[in-house]
């Protein structure tokens, strides 16, 4: 299994703990734990299946390094989806067995137990990131994030950081670790940190070198249009600098016609409805990257016409529904389009 820890140091809520994920070298399970029972025909059963495992977990590994130096030395967008999918299938492997292991509870102690619990929660939540960078269409970018093994057994008797501990442990084992209270609870944690020091992020997350897979899109394009919805309840100016503010940059020029005219009559449209409220609801299940789109021709003022956009484009469902008093009116759902770059939402049309 590959060991990354995750936020060393941030907020409770933060912290998912460390990233364990399970591959195996070749090892002879027996009187290498002190705790995992290996004796009984029980236990070796599970070790037997988790060896399987392995295995294939060593094949899988395989085809991941060469995936992932293939993709970063063509950057072609193809073979990096072919890594992002390596990747996803070594950590559904590691779910199996860590699956496969905790059907087995009475192999194992309390502690081994919680911390095995938690590493398959990060697990399972890394394997929908993953997914997320299929579903966006590019694949996931970066590091390597596959890149050491560790066996079931050494993992359980090896003190890791961000992990549950019991302060029985033996201290050689501890090495540059101590176990100590952090947060309530107990967590072997290096005497080198300080507090809510953050480390570079080594798992996979929504938001990498400046892309987002679709999970971090949707929840990005959720809060802009929040923040537009604010905008057009306060007033037609405070909304016409909203759309300047986020229009793509380059696409539209405010000081000249047609948007110069065009804007100052949409600031008097929007005013002539004072005291109305505004939201743009969001489509959020119907966000779908767009890479391909452009706009063919500049009858709404648009400088850049006939090619590719830069960042990532989306192709988001969305509806108005205003509010004045006690009386409501909900609009048609409509197409729009919006760039993402450097993690920044854009639009491509205003007033």
């Amino acid at each position: 299994m590959v060991m990354v820890a995750k936020g060393v140091f941030m907020r409770a809520s933060q912290i998912r703990l460390l990233v364990i994920l399970f591959t195996f070298t070749s090892i002879t399970y027996p009187n290498i734990a002190t705790a995992l029972d290996t004796k009984t025909s029980f236990c070796k059963s599970m070790l037997n299946d988790v060896k399987i495992m392995d295995a294939l977990g060593r094949k899988l590994q395989k085809q991941y390094v060469r995936d992932y130096d293939l993709a970063r030395k063509s950057e072609n967008l193809s073979e990096n989806i072919a890594q992002t999918r390596s990747l996803l299938e070594l950590y559904e492997n590691d779910r199996t067995i860590f699956l496969r292991a905790l059907e087995s509870k009475k192999c194992l102690t309390k502690t081994e137990l919680l911390n095995l619990n938690e590493t398959l929660a990060n697990t399972e939540s890394n394997i929908e990131v993953i997914k997320s960078w299929i579903d966006v269409g590019i694949g996931i970018p970066g590091r390597n994030f596959y890149s050491s093994y560790m066996s079931l057994p050494k993992y359980l008797t090896t003190p890791q950081a961000w992990s549950f501990c019991e302060k029985n442990q033996a201290r050689e084992r501890l090495k540059k670790l101590t176990c100590k209270k952090y947060e309530n609870a107990l967590r072997w944690i290096s005497d080198s940190y300080k507090p809510n020091q953050v480390t570079d992020i080594t798992w996979p997350t929504g938001f990498i070198e400046g892309k987002v897979n679709l999970i971090e899109a949707k929840s990005r394009i959720v809060k802009y249009f929040e923040e537009n919805s604010v905008a057009a309840s306060t007033s037609g100016a405070s909304q016409v600098e909203f759309m300047k503010e986020t229009s793509y940059p380059g696409l539209f020029n405010f000081e000249a016609e047609p948007k110069l005219s065009s804007c100052q009559k949409f600031i008097e449209l929007q005013d002539s409805a004072r005291g109305a409220r505004i939201k743009f609801v969001v489509s959020t299940e119907n966000i779908k990257p767009n890479p391909d789109w452009i706009i063919l021709d500049n009858s709404q003022g648009e400088l850049i016409v006939n090619q590719k956009f830069k960042g990532q484009v989306f192709t988001v469902p969305v509806k108005i529904e205003a509010s004045i008093g006690d009386q409501s009116l909900s609009g048609n759902t409509v197409i729009r389009h919006l760039a993402i770059i450097d993690g920044v939402v854009y639009r491509f049309s205003a007033c």
